[in-house]
């Protein structure tokens, strides 16, 4: 397999096992084991995180009520 092909489908597969390539949780896990459910999982392809699925009330509860949780989980 080629190398540019694999980069892409690892983080495919680090997406669907919830874990980084490290062994640790994902943000998104970390987020809900904080208290946020309605936290997203990060683009599957990118892997990087979002918030374009996001209400405006949900990114303004993220900043007025879970900073901690997002320094904890993406401080990672």
């Amino acid at each position: 397999m080629r190398a540019r092909h694999f980069a892409p489908l690892l983080l495919i597969c680090i997406s669907l096992t919830g874990c980084g390539g490290d062994g640790e949780p994902k943000a998104s896990d970390c987020m809900r084991a904080e208290g946020v459910s309605w936290y997203p999982d990060p683009d599957p392809v990118t892997g990087e995180f979002t918030d374009r699925g996001l209400t405006p009330e949900q990114r303004a509860s993220l900043k007025r009520n879970h900073a901690d949780a997002l320094r904890k989980c993406m401080g990672r």
